[in-house]
């Protein structure tokens, strides 16, 4: 599938949610990545998110958003749900977190100091 200028756009959103973008985020045909300041105290953090993944999952979670947060449209609920288990992955870190995102199919990721030795 082709993924459309809004995943686009709802990618660049997520990550600026996450903190102070440190330069730009980077969009290709495929994902969206920057680095992002999430805390003073700690290095930046890049975030990747996979366009098609994003897309994915905000389709495949709609209930659930709806559920949690039915103020807002489905996008938005999908955008604020995949936010909570980004910094989930942040937050639950045993180390310093490096990297974060969102896969392919949908799912987030972290990649923490210890793993990159």
């Amino acid at each position: 599938m082709l993924i459309s200028d809004s995943t686009r756009d709802l990618a660049r959103d997520l990550i600026c949610r996450s903190g102070d973008v440190v330069d730009h985020i980077e969009v290709d045909s495929r994902e969206a990545r920057a680095l992002v300041r999430v805390s003073p105290q700690h290095a930046p953090i890049e975030f990747v998110v996979d366009l098609e993944g994003l897309r994915r999952f905000i389709e495949s979670a709609q209930q659930d958003a709806r559920d949690v947060f039915p103020d807002a449209d489905p996008s938005e609920s999908g955008l604020r749900l995949i936010s909570v288990q980004l910094w989930e992955e942040i937050d639950t870190a045993a180390t310093q977190v490096v990297a974060v995102g969102i896969d392919r199919q949908g799912a987030t990721w972290r990649r923490t100091e210890q793993q990159c030795r």
